[in-house]
């Protein structure tokens, strides 16, 4: 069982899949976020992608996901302004 540290790294790992996938997607569009490309972006093994996100629709839900909490966070504060 993972420790805290663990935990933690694993955690930072798939924010920073994430992270690059969308910044790929924005570029060039879904399909220039291939697998090998990702996980040589992010610097992880290609065996360490797929521990994360099994397949290319787990990780555009975990993208889509962040980037709509993006979104919300922006109307929230631009409701408050």
């Amino acid at each position: 069982m993972p420790g805290p540290t663990e935990e933690a790294t694993e955690e930072h790992r798939r924010d920073l899949v994430v992270t690059v996938a969308r910044e790929l997607a924005e570029v060039e569009g879904w399909t220039g976020v291939t697998p090998r490309r990702l996980a040589e972006r992010a610097g992880i093994d290609i065996g360490d992608l797929y521990q994360h996100f099994p397949d290319q629709d787990a990780l555009l839900a975990a993208v889509a996901v962040c980037a709509f909490a993006d979104l919300a966070a922006e109307l929230a504060e631009a409701g408050a302004a």
